[in-house]
Order: structure tokens, then C-alpha cells, then sequence
């Protein structure tokens, strides 16, 4: 990557955590302004990415108005119950979460209205107070 990333990986600010997101965010006591996933499919090895307990933990993990960017490519959950997730687990925060931007997929990959599954790429920005 090092040709791509343009000397970001030597940023002093950059502190990149490659782990079991579930356990890092459950065990770490680090803060953080910004956490950014890409989770996996809500099944298997992804399942506790999706689940009310990662959003409580990520919720911990962030400073005040830290920035929560969540992302899934998976088909398996429909862009409407990723949003649904996220509603639910913001009304059990205890902190208010602010929606910044709801992002679906580009117009290089069309959603048919007889095929659910091409919706499929989705996302939030959020902000926890």
C-alpha cells in the first residue's frame, strides 16, 4: 500500500488497529474522535458487528462529538434494517446521536426494484454527543 497511501501510515496521528473489532472496542479504554468500519455479513464471523452490544461499546470508545462511520456491503441486510439497527441502537445510547449522512451505493451499481439484494452497499455517519 505504500504506494497508494501517500505517506498516511506515517502520520503520528493515525493509530490503525487491526484486531477483532468486538474485542477491541469491548476491551480497549483508549478514546477515540473518529471510528471507522466495514463490517462483514451479519452472520458468522461478522455477527456481533451488527449487534447492540458493538454500537454500546463503539458509543464508549468515542470522545464527545466523536464520529461513528459505519458501513456494510452486505446483502444479507437491507439498507432499510441496517438504518433500523442503527435507530434502535441510538434510542438505548443515553447520549444523543446526531444522523450527519446516510450513504447508499453509486450509480455504477444499480439497485432493481425486483432484485432487494442489488441494494446492497450502505452506510452511516454519526455523530454521539
Amino acid at each position: 500500500l505504500p504506494n497508494h497511501s501517500a505517506g498516511t501510515f506515517e502520520d503520528p496521528r493515525l493509530n490503525l488497529g487491526i484486531d477483532d473489532g468486538m474485542h477491541f472496542v469491548a476491551t480497549t479504554e483508549e478514546r477515540f474522535d473518529v471510528i471507522i468500519f466495514d463490517s462483514t455479513d451479519p452472520i458468522g464471523s461478522g455477527e456481533a458487528l451488527f449487534s447492540e452490544h458493538f454500537y454500546q461499546a463503539c458509543r464508549r470508545c468515542l470522545n464527545e462529538g466523536g464520529i461513528l462511520c459505519t458501513f456494510s456491503c452486505s446483502y444479507h441486510m437491507s439498507p432499510w434494517l441496517f438504518r433500523e439497527m442503527l435507530e434502535s441502537a441510538a434510542a438505548d445510547a443515553g447520549r444523543p446521536v446526531r444522523w450527519l449522512e446516510w450513504r447508499g451505493q453509486a450509480l455504477d451499481h444499480p439497485e432493481l426494484i425486483q432484485v432487494p439484494e442489488s441494494a446492497y452497499l450502505k452506510g452511516a455517519i454519526l455523530q454521539v454527543a
